[in-house]
């Protein structure tokens, strides 16, 4: 299963996404995001033998919802470079207010899965603390680039953005390592 998992994230993001999706769709980046939140899924089935198991699905929609908010705040401030490369990007073919709305939209989801986590993971206190904080942090920065989006604000949301991924991940790593971690502190 792997394997194939493999194969599918290569072909998806070298053949359909590159060669052919991101030059004729605006939203390829939906698509686009399952081969990038694939490894994710990878590692996880590499280490419990199971794909649909909770953990490895929620870790992927993770990584998965992520990228909307990612790719097209970086797509925004770079609209003009796509245009000339001729890379129908969403703010390239549908403007910047569709584009900001998109991430809106993205953003809350992927917040809204964050706090979720617990439904997914065998995570407590730790993971909620972080992502409680994190969540508050990411929407206090879109809420300020969405007044601006045009202004410096798209440097402080992409940054906020990418460290929440770090943040959830991480919360749940230490979450879910805790208990061996204070075992092997008290010796």
């Amino acid at each position: 299963m792997l394997g194939l998992l493999g194969a599918l994230a290569v072909f998806s993001y070298n053949v359909l996404y590159t060669l052919w999706w991101k030059r004729k769709y605006a939203f390829a980046a939906v698509p686009g995001a399952i081969p990038g939140a694939l490894p994710i899924l990878m590692g996880y089935v590499a280490a419990s033998g199971e794909i649909w198991h909770p953990g490895g699905i929620y870790l992927f929609m993770i990584l998965f919802f992520w990228q909307m908010p990612h790719f097209w705040v970086l797509a925004l401030k770079y609209k003009q470079d796509y245009a000339m490369g001729g890379v129908p990007t969403l703010p390239v073919s549908k403007g910047t207010g569709v584009t900001v709305l998109q991430i809106v939209i993205w953003c809350l989801a992927y917040v809204a899965l964050a706090l979720g986590g617990p439904l997914f993971l065998p995570v407590h206190g730790l993971y909620l603390i972080v992502a409680i904080i994190m969540s508050a942090k990411l929407l206090w920065q879109l809420r300020a680039f969405v007044k601006e989006p045009e202004s410096k604000q798209w440097l402080h949301f992409f940054l906020w953005v990418n460290l929440s991924l770090i943040a959830y991940i991480g919360g749940a790593v230490a979450d879910l390592w805790s208990i061996y971690l204070v075992r092997f502190f008290r010796g």
